[in-house]
């Protein structure tokens, strides 16, 4: 199964949420590869093979992070290709702004079959905007993903550690995320 991170904005976490998504799969016992066409090649970085189990071949899951574009060639065959495809956005103003036209690519581009979400990343809870965004996104026609992604620094100290520097709280988090993409 391909699974494609997609996004026409950086700083959404799409390289983050690849990146922990492909060692929660991993952790979970799944053979997974990680397909990194980010020019900036943030995933293949962090990925420590030793540590991660991680590979660069093909695995039952191969996950695809993609450029903040979504007009490039290689954005485009990702999509085209994926038959999961996760959008994520954080509850901010522009990004969800871009959102819209991330989805209007999406569902132009999707093969046959395959299924694409939004998800909400660095979400900081109890504020109005973090409230309201869910309801903001519904309105673009693909569904939202009922996980959201908290702002927590173990998630940005997982990218450089693995798994383990995630507290189990953060463990749970993501082992729901890749369950609901998977579904």
């Amino acid at each position: 199964m391909k699974i494609a991170f997609v996004s026409g904005k950086g700083g959404v976490g799409k390289s983050s949420l690849c990146f922990l998504t492909a060692l929660s799969l991993r952790d979970a016992g799944k053979e997974v590869s990680v397909d990194d066409r980010d020019p900036q090649k943030s995933v293949s970085s962090w990925i420590d093979l030793e540590r991660d189990g991680i590979s660069d071949g093909e695995g039952e899951f191969t996950l695809i992070d993609t450029r903040p574009s979504i007009d490039h060639k290689s954005v485009i065959q990702a999509i085209s290709e994926a038959d999961r495809i996760v959008m994520p956005c954080t509850p901010s103003p522009g990004d969800i702004t871009a959102a819209r036209a991330t989805v209007e690519v999406v569902l132009g581009l999707m093969k046959e079959g395959a299924k694409a979400a939004l998800v909400l990343n660095m979400v900081k809870g109890g504020t109005n905007f973090a409230e309201d965004a869910p309801d903001l996104l519904k309105a673009m026609g693909v569904p939202v993903m009922n996980t959201q992604i908290p702002d927590r620094q173990s998630i940005q100290r997982a990218v450089l550690l693995g798994w383990r520097a995630l507290d189990s709280k953060t463990q749970g988090i993501i082992f729901k995320l890749a369950l609901e993409i998977l579904s």
